[in-house]
């Protein structure tokens, strides 16, 4: 159990997301002093008007409503919560086999799921997963995205012929999504595919 409660009491940063370990309370988030300023602010001004600095995050998440302001303020985060979750899956040999499967789920169909469902499926919280602007390096996914449109504008211009409007398409859609997503190593992966397509249909 101790080693279990170490596996989920870290913090993680990437451009632009924080991961937080759902065995954190809110008190050892404050004094971490590895933890994001921003998210500290906010856990401050926002999640302890209806929480308690005790409360780990696990506990936090479980027992959360859509009435309480802290979920308000996690939604609009974009918060995600990663979960241990027992689900039903089909074998090789077409049997169905009952084991645990890890997923991470926006927080509002997490939050959807009532008491007696989490427990009938035994979810274990693993993580906090969220996504703060301002964040050092989301700077760069501004810059990218910025590149991306120039490329796209001078590909609808450019291009003829069916095959490359619907590869144009593709490269549109991905873009969109990467966008939503906010993440640059996606997004750079997309980009680069992207210039590879600019410069064969030229």
């Amino acid at each position: 159990m101790e080693t279990e409660n170490r596996d989920y009491k870290y913090f993680m940063q990437d451009t632009g997301n924080v991961y937080l370990g759902a065995k954190l309370s809110y008190a050892e988030i404050l004094r971490d002093e590895m933890v994001n300023f921003k998210y500290k602010s906010i856990v401050e001004h926002y999640i302890f008007k209806d929480t308690d600095p005790e409360t780990t995050l696990e506990s936090h998440l479980y027992y959360m409503t859509k009435e309480q302001f802290s979920y308000r303020t996690y939604e609009q985060l974009k918060a995600k919560a990663k979960v241990s979750i027992l689900e039903e899956r089909k074998t090789f040999f077409g049997k169905s086999k009952t084991g645990y499967v890890t997923k991470v789920m926006p927080l509002a169909e997490f939050v959807d799921m009532n008491l007696a469902q989490k427990k009938a499926k035994g979810v274990v919280i693993q993580e906090l997963a969220l996504f703060l602007v301002g964040v050092p390096g989301s700077g760069l996914t501004s810059f990218l995205i910025s590149v991306a449109k120039c490329l796209l504008t001078k590909d609808v211009r450019l291009t003829a012929g069916v095959g490359k409007n619907l590869l144009c398409l593709f490269f549109r859609l991905a873009y969109d999504l990467i966008r939503q997503l906010r993440s640059e190593l996606f997004f750079l992966f997309f980009l680069c595919l992207h210039i590879l397509q600019f410069l064969f249909v030229l």
